[in-house]
């Protein structure tokens, strides 16, 4: 045994491994179409998977972009390369004491559902994105004597960060892409499949971003009205001729109504309301045949 050199779990180097059949099947997985995004802009990444076994699936989205040398500092608004978006949409909450623990509580696990929006729906709604002003807020300063904590909402921006004018992807290419992976594995234990499927999302640095322009403040409307929904189009109708507009009852947590099947990316359009009170209501305008999106900055009342 000393005469041998030995792997942390795999015995000696020159075993060669093993392998046994699971006769379990690898799912096949299909990310959207390559398509060109406007700078600062949200958008929804929306894939399939079939697996030939049946088995029940989770997937999970990644940006796969490589950062210069020097690296970026996570409060950083000056991002040019690198990754922008963490691997799991929402900050996961997990205290030193149970971060010991496996699986630790409030820790993130990947989902059922093929899609994944950028960044979180709930830094959205909540406005807690670099969309508008193209940066975030400040950090506290850094202080080399001091530990200081940076407020999650901060970290949370950060985070989840939508490209600005001179974001390249990855390091030293001369034209701005992102690139992402979805993967998907099945639930076979001691065996399971995985599979994966790419897209690449071209940066237009002269356009963007797209935003809402309506019900900025909130307010309220009469049920059954007509409204003239109002947005900025920036440059994106080259990126998407035509537009959705969407209406959510719940204050966003679902998109069920449409109001605009399919309108022109000009910037405004007249839509009637539906039936039926609303206590927080919101507004979308989604590209069609494209990602990107935005939804109005407050909530408003259907009265």
């Amino acid at each position: 045994m000393f005469g041998e050199r030995w792997t942390a779990k795999g015995g000696p180097a020159n075993n060669n491994g093993d392998s046994h059949r699971t006769g379990n099947r690898a799912p096949s997985v299909t990310a959207p179409a390559n398509r060109v995004l406007p700078l600062r802009t949200p958008f929804t990444l929306r894939g399939s998977g079939k697996d030939a076994d049946g088995d029940k699936m989770t997937f999970l989205w990644e940006q796969n972009d490589v950062g210069g040398e020097d690296g970026t500092a996570l409060v950083d608004n000056g991002k040019k390369n690198g990754p922008l978006f963490r691997v799991f949409g929402q900050y996961a909450d997990v205290s030193d004491e149970d971060a010991g623990l496996s699986p630790a509580p409030g820790e993130n696990t990947a989902g059922t559902q093929p899609s994944r929006t950028f960044p979180d729906m709930g830094q959205i709604l909540a406005g807690n994105t670099n969309a508008k002003t193209g940066s975030c807020p400040a950090a506290p300063p850094n202080d080399p004597d001091q530990y200081v904590v940076v407020p999650v909402p901060i970290v949370n921006c950060y985070s989840e960060f939508l490209p600005i004018k001179g974001y390249v992807g990855k390091a030293g290419s001369k034209t701005p892409r992102m690139h992402f992976r979805l993967t998907a594995r099945d639930t076979v234990p001691g065996g399971g499949g995985v599979g994966h499927d790419d897209v690449t999302l071209r940066i237009d640095q002269k356009s963007g971003p797209f935003l809402v322009s309506s019900f900025a403040t909130g307010g309220s409307i009469k049920a059954g009205s007509k409204k003239t929904i109002v947005w900025k189009v920036n440059g994106t109708s080259k990126l998407a001729a035509n537009v959705q507009i969407l209406l959510s009852t719940d204050n966003g947590q679902t998109w069920k109504k449409v109001l605009a099947r399919k309108t022109a990316n000009d910037g405004r359009a007249k839509v009637r309301l539906p039936k039926g009170k609303a206590a927080q209501a919101r507004v979308m305008v989604r590209a069609v045949d494209n990602y990107f999106f935005d939804v109005s900055d407050s909530a408003f009342r259907i009265k």
